[in-house]
């Protein structure tokens, strides 16, 4: 639950940047005692107090706990999504259209992906990287990769590129298109930048290593550093094709105890907190606090 909310819809950091050129990700830090007091521009980062001890990865093929999939979810985008609390609409995502064919014993899935979307690395988004992200999931064969080969009966021949735009994807009939279009939404499905993560691969790893604790996505942010067991920085990426976002930064903090997320939320230091208990809500009820510049009413 968000206990605390900047005027709608600028609160949620999921809005995305307007420039065209990418920072290069960087090196994740050692861990240290204290978390970052005051990132780059403090005005313009939204501040968050959560309790992040299951992080575990920030890697989309293998990430499947809480903190970790709400990161993802702003770092890496998917061939077809949900927009806002419309949980029954599937709209596009990467890709602007869809077909469905009937094949006799298979059905056969077309995406046409959305010309001009590029990386945070600059690369541009081909049907490549479609192909190479679902076969990692599956290579890798991580805690979310039963969406792909168990619900949806996907194997490492089951995904092909077309042309550079398109991506064709064969599922048994034992399966649900409308189903696999749902799993699509999800993180595991998100597109990985072929091109950087192969350069980054170690032993045959695929590159999950890497992004344990760096980022190869196309999605409104950037990983900046994740320091374990203390926080993730995200920036703002600049090569995301859509709206700029309210925020420059979002840093996400590892406060375990909600009554010190209620501490920091009522002394301005967090700007959200996520783990409070309803009787913490009740004391806000009421109370006026500065957001950003803008006056905000907690509820």
């Amino acid at each position: 639950v968000l206990t605390a909310c900047g005027p709608a819809p600028t609160a949620a950091p999921t809005a995305a940047p307007g420039s065209t050129q990418a920072p290069a990700p960087t090196e994740a830090p050692t861990a240290s005692p204290a978390a970052t007091a005051a990132p780059a521009s403090a005005a313009n980062t939204l501040t968050i107090d959560s309790n992040i001890d299951d992080l575990i990865t920030l890697d989309p093929g293998v990430v499947y706990e809480y903190s970790g999939i709400l990161i993802v979810h702003n770092v890496y985008q998917t061939l077809v999504t949900f927009v806002g609390s419309d949980l029954t609409t599937i709209k596009p995502g990467l890709a602007d259209s869809w077909d469905t064919k009937d094949a006799g014993d298979h059905w056969e899935l077309t995406f046409h992906l959305h010309p001009g979307n590029k990386f945070a690395s600059g690369n541009p988004i081909t049907a490549d990287d479609v192909v190479y992200s679902f076969n990692r999931v599956i290579a890798i064969n991580g805690s979310p990769a039963f969406l792909f080969t168990d619900d949806a009966g996907l194997t490492a021949n089951s995904v092909t590129a077309v042309d550079p735009m398109t991506v064709q994807i064969n599922l048994p009939k034992t399966s649900s298109p409308s189903a696999f279009l749902a799993i699509l939404t999800n993180t595991v499905a998100g597109v990985v930048d072929s091109k950087v993560v192969q350069t980054h691969e170690t032993n045959g790893d695929h590159g999950s290593a890497w992004l344990l604790d760096h980022s190869a996505g196309s999605g409104a942010y950037v990983v900046d550093h994740w320091t374990k067991d203390v926080e993730v920085l995200l920036k703002a990426n600049p090569n995301f094709n859509g709206p700029k976002p309210s925020f420059d930064s979002v840093l996400l903090r590892h406060v375990p105890e909600s009554a010190n997320q209620l501490t920091e939320l009522q002394r301005g230091d967090a700007d959200l907190a996520l783990n409070l208990t309803a009787e913490q809500i009740a004391t806000l009820s009421g109370d006026a606090v500065s957001f950003k510049g803008s006056d905000l009413r907690l509820f």
